[in-house]
């Protein structure tokens, strides 16, 4: 007998056990996907992980499957939502649809709006924006025709609370992925599935360290300063990949998780928007956001 609920709330009151449960992560070949693999993995999850690295995947399939866990990998390119449909169609075919959906892949150029090319707009949009969008309408409809709880976990940033400089298309698209997980959210409210928001703080992640995602003005010295700032002052990916295994546990709508995140969600709620701006506009040099 199909089991109701009369909204979100009375939905994850009941605990909510992980073991057995399959769990479907995006840009799951390195930083934050990759330690959420091995988090669930842990859990006694089924890991279906996902990226465009192919070789990569087969490295932490086989991680996980050394330490007696479950993990099966599937090329997508999140972009893509003929990808999406296939391997949404291709999971339900085989009853695997997954209990859980984290949309976590994502990118992020350090670059000036003005030295912000159409090639960098557009793969940024796609990936951060399009991608999660997609992953949700490709697993929705299976998702609710359960009797179980669902989650799908949305990675949005720090970044939609208290911006840095020179990341305006980055936090523009991770604005869209918070305001996006709330409209859901409510669509939802009456369903099985519980959506929840993701807030990384400093994550000692690949961010920084690409100088192709750096924009030509950003001098060397900055960019010293900020691999500096992501290395000893960010935690690492398993952090956030642990927080965000006890966030569905207890159901959870937002997480703000890593150095600086919540104390970046109080200020931007409690100060005005100029007094805001002006506090980060200070500290941005010390990190390297601005010369």
């Amino acid at each position: 007998m199909r089991q109701t609920f009369k909204n979100q709330r009375d939905l994850h009151m009941a605990s909510f056990s992980l073991k057995n449960k399959r769990v479907l992560i995006t840009g799951a070949a390195s930083g934050i996907g990759y330690e959420l693999a091995l988090a669930f993995a842990k859990q006694g999850c089924e890991v279906i992980a996902t990226d465009i690295q192919e070789d990569a995947l087969k490295e932490l399939q086989q991680e996980i499957h050394l330490n007696d866990g479950n993990c099966d990998i599937y090329p997508l390119n999140v972009t893509e939502v003929e990808s999406w449909q296939a391997l949404a169609y291709k999971l339900a075919e085989q009853n695997q649809t997954p209990d859980i959906l984290i949309n976590n892949a994502g990118i992020a150029y350090i670059a000036s709006l003005m030295e912000t090319t159409q090639q960098m707009l557009d793969r940024t949009l796609d990936i951060n924006i399009k991608g999660v969008v997609y992953g949700c309408q490709a697993f929705i409809p299976e998702m609710t025709k359960s009797s179980s709880p669902k989650h799908i976990v949305n990675v949005a940033s720090a970044a939609s609370k208290a911006p840095m400089p020179n990341m305006a298309i980055y936090a523009a698209t991770k604005f869209a992925v918070e305001g996006f997980s709330d409209v859901l959210a409510m669509e939802l409210h009456n369903s099985n599935i519980n959506v929840m928001c993701v807030h990384p703080g400093i994550i000692d992640t690949e961010i920084v360290k690409q100088r192709a995602m750096i924009g030509a003005s950003i001098s060397n010295e900055q960019i010293n300063k900020l691999q500096n700032h992501y290395t000893s002052k960010g935690c690492h990916p398993s952090v956030v990949a642990e927080d965000i295994v006890n966030g569905i546990q207890k159901g959870q709508a937002a997480i703000l998780t890593g150095p600086g995140a919540f104390f970046g969600g109080v200020l931007s709620r409690v100060l005005p928007k100029r007094l805001l701006r002006t506090i980060i506009r200070k500290l941005a040099p010390k990190y390297g956001y601005l010369k």
